[in-house]
């Protein structure tokens, strides 16, 4: 379940031109807002039914009108939740080209991937759970690393939820696009791939319930070669983590090491200058 956030109220400044009535501009804005909310309110049953040339000609016709929607999209009933426009349209398996466009098209492209809903989810976690284009998840992870260890509010990557084949989005209004289970286990392991090509170190991550994606693959008997991809990351990863801790306490060692002789050399100094 999604948990309400309420802001802190602002406080209300009475202008001049308030007083007696809105003013015309108000009145105007108040409905071309109203308007779009009731087109884009439709645009989600174009996203539903996948309908991603009618979504290119309507949503991406210009770096303007994207800007526009993406602006006016929090103020929209069916996009409570901080759902973003990107969170809806991949649990629909959208095209490689349509995700590409517009990530290119965001003014604030780290913002956008980052952006997580009320669950905690980024865009790369829906694109995960919802067994997206595995080119589709390598596109979105690639664009920004950081995303393949964000953690939502059970304290999952995205490589948890590419793992646990059992998990579902729980949104009664969008769910995702159902797949084949054939289909599903061929983009499994190209999933877990694409995630891991850009952070091995999220294979080492355990959920608030003390499980490791590669637990979550075994438990949902996923393929041998989804099994060993992910326990070969396993140990590159640790390896890593104890090389970092080795380099690390050698260097600790020549810093007290240099300041200990600094230390003598000052006292053999002073023995010489007496």
């Amino acid at each position: 379940m999604c948990r309400s956030f309420n802001p802190p109220r602002q406080p209300t400044m009475t202008s001049p031109s308030s007083v007696g009535g809105n003013s015309s501009t108000d009145i105007i804005g108040n409905t071309i807002t109203k308007h779009l909310a009731q087109h884009l309110a439709l645009l989600l049953d174009v996203i539903h039914s996948q309908r991603w040339s009618a979504f290119e000609n309507i949503v991406l016709s210009s770096p303007s009108v994207f800007r526009m929607i993406c602006n006016t999209i929090p103020n929209i009933e069916e996009f409570k939740g901080g759902k973003t426009l990107l969170h809806a349209c991949l649990r629909y398996d959208p095209p490689l080209e349509i995700v590409a466009k517009m990530i290119k098209m965001f003014p604030d492209r780290t913002a956008a991937l980052r952006a997580q809903d009320c669950t905690g989810r980024t865009p790369l976690h829906i694109a995960a759970a919802c067994v997206a284009d595995p080119m589709v998840i390598k596109l979105l992870g690639s664009a920004d690393p950081t995303t393949c260890t964000i953690l939502d509010e059970d304290g999952r990557t995205p490589l948890h939820l590419a793992c646990d084949i059992s998990f579902t989005i729980q949104d009664e209004n969008d769910k995702c696009h159902p797949q084949q289970p054939q289909q599903r286990e061929t983009r499994s392991y190209d999933a877990v791939r694409a995630l891991l090509s850009d952070s091995l170190v999220a294979s080492l991550v355990e959920d608030e319930d003390g499980m490791s994606a590669l637990e979550y693959a075994i438990i949902s008997d996923a393929s041998i070669e989804v099994v060993t991809l992910l326990q070969k990351a396993t140990m590159e990863s640790l390896q890593e983590r104890e090389q970092q801790r080795l380099r690390k306490k050698r260097r600790l060692l020549d810093e007290d090491g240099d300041t200990t002789s600094t230390g003598i050399q000052q006292q053999s100094v002073g023995i010489l200058s007496a």
